[in-house]
């Protein structure tokens, strides 16, 4: 049996729940990520079995779970269950519109190193993330409302 720490964020959240000044959207939107991190511990229940996975923190944009992985084929490898919670995050209807970073490490034993080096894996996956930059208005090229 192999024990691996998983995490998984929800990120970028300017782009996608704060870019807007209406409150219902914002709470809509905060809702959605609350949701994905338990549609999240449900995929990985269903893929390696109920006791199998143990939520240690779990939050409005992140999760974070222990994982017992069994030496046999019928089980997906850590990769591959990785993989397809990606997959899952990025074909679900509503979670699609959002950004998620899923890091998984084996579990070394140095809990506070292995939480560590999940954050700097999901930091390393949102910062190779592709961005929108929105160009400064440029004021002298602007043209003036109409007095209509």
């Amino acid at each position: 049996m192999s024990e691996y720490l998983l995490r998984i964020e929800g990120v970028n959240l300017n782009h996608f729940v704060y870019d807007t000044a209406d409150l219902s959207t914002v709470r809509g939107g905060g809702l959605m990520l609350l949701k994905a991190i338990t549609k999240a511990e449900a995929y990985l229940r269903d893929a390696i079995g109920p006791n199998r996975v143990r939520a240690l923190s779990t939050g409005a944009s992140s999760g974070f779970f222990a994982l017992k992985l069994p030496d046999d084929p019928a089980t997906p490898s850590a990769q591959k269950l990785v993989e397809g919670l990606r997959v899952m995050l990025a074909t679900d209807g509503f979670l699609s519109q959002a950004t998620f970073v899923v890091s998984l490490v084996p579990d070394s034993g140095d809990f506070a190193r292995d939480r560590e080096t999940l954050v700097a894996l999901n930091r390393h996956q949102q910062m190779n993330r592709p961005s929108l930059a929105v160009p400064v208005w440029n004021t002298n090229a602007a043209k003036p409302p109409c007095d209509f």
